[in-house]
C-alpha cells in the first residue's frame, strides 16, 4: 500500500507531532511519503518541519512550495502527483491540505481514496472559523475522516460529517519514569500555543488566590498572546518564567510536579499525552478528549474552561495531595504508553486504509 500524508506545517504542535511520532511506525507496514507545502512567504516553519520528518526518518518527505492563499500552480502539481495512480490513499491533516486536495483530485478519472484527520477547531479568527467550516463540507466528500477523540468524533457526527472514525492521537514513550526533584514549591509547567483558546489566561488569574503563593510556573510556548500573557503575569511576583517555544518540551515536563492545560477548546492534546506517560500528572479543562485520557482525582484533576476559581481549587487541592498524586500517575504511565503508542497507531490507521480501499473496489 502507497500512502501520501499532506500538511502545511506551522509551529510544530499537535498535527506536526501526530505525523512525526506515528509516521516512522506506519512506514514499517507501508510505503509512506510526506508532502509539507512551504509558504514561500516565510519558509522557516516548514524547513523546520522538514528537517524535523528527516530526524524522524521518514524515507520519503517532499518540499511542496505554496505562493498565497491559492497557488493553481501547487494544485497542478498535486493533481500530476495524486492522480496518477501511485498513491492508493491521500491523508490530509488540516484544512489547507485537504482545500488543496480536493481541488487537486477534482474531475480526474482516476483519484485515490482521501482520508483527513480532524485535529480539533481552533477558532482563533473569523477566517479560520469560515475555513473550519468549510472543511466539514469538504469532510463528506472523502472517504473517511480520523477523529483523534472521541468527544471530537461525536462533535463531527452532530455536524452531519460522515464516515468517522476515531484514531487516537500517538505519543512515544520514554526509556525512564523519573520523580521531579525534591522541592518545597509546587511547580507547575505549560506547554501551548500561546493562543486565547489555550486558556493560559484563565491559569494566571488562578495563580492569584493567596492559597497559590509557594506555586511557580513555567511557560513552554509562543504565540500572538504572548505579550498581553506576559502584562498580565507581573503581578505574580516572579512566579511565571516565559521560556518561549522549545522543540522537545520534555526536560520542562520532567522538572515539573505537574502539567497545567486550561484550554476552552480542544482535540487531543499531544502535550497531556507527553506529560502522562512521564508520570506528571494532568490538571485540565474537562474539554474535548482530555477527560479520556486523565483520570479524575487519579492521574489529575479536570475542571470546567473558562473558571478560574475552579481551578484555583483544582491547583490548591493538587498542592495538598501532590505525592499521591505523583504516584498514581507514574504508576499509570506505562499503560498510557502502551495505548497511545505510535505501533498501535500505525495498526489502527492501516486498518482504516484497508477498510476504506475495500469500499472503494
Amino acid at each position: 500500500m502507497r500512502v501520501l500524508h499532506l500538511i502545511a506545517p506551522g509551529r510544530i504542535a499537535g498535527a506536526e507531532r501526530v505525523i512525526l511520532t506515528g509516521l516512522p511506525a506506519l512506514q514499517q507496514v507501508a510505503h509512506v511519503g510526506l508532502g509539507a507545502f512551504i509558504d514561500a512567504r516565510d519558509t522557516s516553519l516548514g524547513e523546520l518541519f522538514v528537517d524535523a520528518a528527516l530526524q524522524a526518518q521518514i524515507g520519503d518527505v517532499r518540499r511542496l512550495p505554496c505562493h498565497g492563499r491559492i497557488d493553481p500552480t501547487l494544485v497542478a502539481k498535486l493533481r500530476e502527483c495524486t492522480t496518477g495512480g501511485h498513491w492508493d490513499v491521500v491523508h490530509t491533516h488540516g484544512y489547507k491540505a485537504l482545500a488543496y486536495t480536493a481541488l487537486a483530485v477534482a474531475g480526474a478519472r482516476r483519484q485515490p481514496a482521501i482520508v483527513a484527520t480532524h485535529h480539533g477547531d481552533t477558532r482563533t479568527t473569523p477566517a479560520v472559523r469560515a475555513y473550519e467550516s468549510i472543511a466539514r463540507l469538504a469532510y463528506r466528500r472523502t472517504q473517511a475522516v480520523v477523529a483523534v477523540s472521541s468527544a471530537v468524533g461525536l462533535a463531527l457526527t452532530a455536524d452531519g460529517v460522515p464516515r468517522v472514525a476515531v484514531i487516537d492521537n500517538p505519543v512515544g514513550g520514554v526509556s525512564e519514569v523519573a520523580p521531579p526533584p525534591a522541592s518545597s514549591t509546587v511547580r507547575l509547567v505549560v506547554t501551548a500555543r500561546l493562543v486565547p483558546e489555550k486558556g493560559v489566561d484563565v491559569l494566571l488569574d488562578a495563580l492569584s488566590d493567596p492559597r497559590l503563593a509557594r506555586v511557580s510556573l513555567v511557560i513552554v510556548g509562543d504565540g500572538p498572546a504572548r505579550s498581553a500573557l506576559e502584562a498580565q503575569a507581573a503581578s505574580l511576583q516572579g512566579r511565571v518564567r516565559f521560556v518561549g517555544w522549545a522543540s522537545d518540551p520534555g526536560p520542562y515536563v520532567q522538572s515539573a510536579d505537574a502539567m497545567v492545560l486550561p484550554s476552552r477548546r480542544e482535540g487531543l492534546p499531544i502535550s497531556v499525552l507527553e506529560a502522562l506517560v512521564q508520570g506528571r500528572p494532568v490538571i485540565a479543562s474537562r474539554v474535548g478528549g482530555i477527560p479520556e485520557v486523565v483520570e479524575h482525582g487519579v492521574t489529575g484533576l479536570l475542571v470546567a474552561p473558562g473558571d478560574s476559581k475552579a481551578l484555583a481549587d483544582a491547583l490548591h487541592d493538587f498542592a495538598e495531595a501532590r505525592d499521591r498524586f505523583a504516584a498514581a500517575s507514574m504508576g499509570a504511565a506505562g499503560a498510557t504508553a502502551l495505548r497511545f503508542g505510535p505501533t498501535r497507531w500505525a495498526e489502527r490507521t492501516l486498518a482504516l486504509y484497508d477498510q476504506v480501499l475495500g469500499d472503494a473496489s
